[in-house]
């Protein structure tokens, strides 16, 4: 066997060993984690209910995106689209919001959807944005 092909063979086998390292190391965080993360999901999602009761569905999409502006990681991504969807559910129904939202299985419409209304929002190629605004296809699309 050439030396080139060994060594091709060591770093995949290497590459493999640290992703399901990195697999587990992960799925055990989050186990330690879940009541923790459980909770402050509920607490965020109480506080959304308090914004959308008193606020419209676009002011959650705003208030769920200044949200985002103060971490940008995956949990807080996570915690935005829940606080997202407490507040739609709270928020008094405007039927107007729904107009022109696509159903989340309708693959291609929810990308270009959720991209340009990020960029009306002064969110242009913000992937967390477009991420967050399928809770707005949730709330919109009910049973899909």
């Amino acid at each position: 066997m050439p030396g080139w092909l060994k060594i091709m063979l060591i770093v995949a086998v290497a590459c493999v060993v640290l992703g399901v390292v990195a697999a587990v190391a992960g799925f055990l965080w989050f186990r330690a984690h879940a009541g923790e993360l459980r909770e402050r999901a509920e607490a965020v999602r109480a506080e959304a209910r308090e914004l959308g009761a008193s606020s419209t569905p676009d002011g959650c999409v705003g208030g769920a995106l200044r949200r985002l502006d103060s971490g940008r990681g995956i949990l807080d991504q996570a915690m935005a689209q829940a606080f997202l969807g407490g507040c739609l559910e709270a928020a008094p129904a405007d039927p107007r919001f729904c107009e022109g939202v696509p159903a989340r299985s309708e693959i291609m419409a929810s990308v270009r959807w959720a991209l340009g209304r990020c960029a009306e929002l002064g969110r242009a190629d913000d992937q967390a944005c477009a991420r967050i605004l399928g809770e707005v296809q949730s709330y919109c699309h009910p049973s899909q």
